[in-house]
């Protein structure tokens, strides 16, 4: 016994099209809002992206001395726990000495001239 096959008559053909036409349209509108939410996000982005961009061209400089002076107070307070042997202290030690008497290279001869 087969089966008999039967075809759609007009009216269920054309229910069928307009169902499928449809579901295509709404996920071609899901598809655009789903686009354009991608684009302002990205929009979004690039803009604060190039904020953040002039901000440390203009000020470089000092987030760069900030972030030093955090870094330093870091690794001091992380290594001041670590018991250091004399030799790895002086390493430490020696750039320091080097900016202080940069430093005062620098103020002296305004102090005495003033």
């Amino acid at each position: 016994m087969v089966p008999a096959v039967t075809e759609p008559s007009i009216g269920q053909a054309e229910e069928e099209d307009e169902c499928s036409w449809e579901g295509r349209s709404q996920m071609e509108t899901k598809r655009q809002a789903a686009c354009a939410t991608r684009g302002s996000v990205s929009m979004a982005l690039g803009a604060v992206f190039s904020r953040v961009k002039n901000v440390c061209q203009q000020n470089g400089l000092l987030i760069l001395s900030v972030l030093a002076v955090v870094i330093g107070c870091l690794l001091g307070f992380f290594l001041r726990s670590k018991h250091l042997s004399e030799q790895e202290v002086k390493y430490f030690q020696f750039p320091g000495e080097l900016l202080m008497r940069m430093l005062k290279m620098l103020i002296l001869p305004l102090v005495v001239s003033r």
